[in-house]
């Protein structure tokens, strides 16, 4: 939000999306297997078990050229380092909540 805010002088467009992520495409077993190992807990997950729905996506990607692009924006922090700031915070949060 602040990269778009601090160049929207040059943004000569009215409504521009921009895509932020890492630009590469992860799968949701390699996420949980990192998440898993940041936890030291298995999730209890059965693969396969279920049929694909309909308009199932099986494969996204940030497309972040156009932040890279036309704000100089570029990811700073690995998908582990998100993840385990994700999984810190929560752990802090609901410390002092009870949810």
């Amino acid at each position: 939000y602040l990269k778009v805010i601090d160049n929207l002088e040059h943004l000569k467009e009215k409504y521009i999306e921009f895509n932020i992520g890492t630009g590469q495409a992860i799968s949701l077993k390699l996420c949980i297997d990192k998440i898993e190992k940041l936890i030291g807990q298995k999730a209890d997950i059965k693969w396969g078990d279920m049929s694909y729905r309909k308009n199932e996506v099986f494969y996204s990607q940030a497309d972040i050229s156009r932040a890279k692009e036309l704000l100089g924006w570029e990811p700073q922090v690995s998908l582990e380092e998100g993840l385990n700031s994700t999984i810190q915070w929560y752990k802090n949060y609901t410390r002092y909540r009870k949810i």
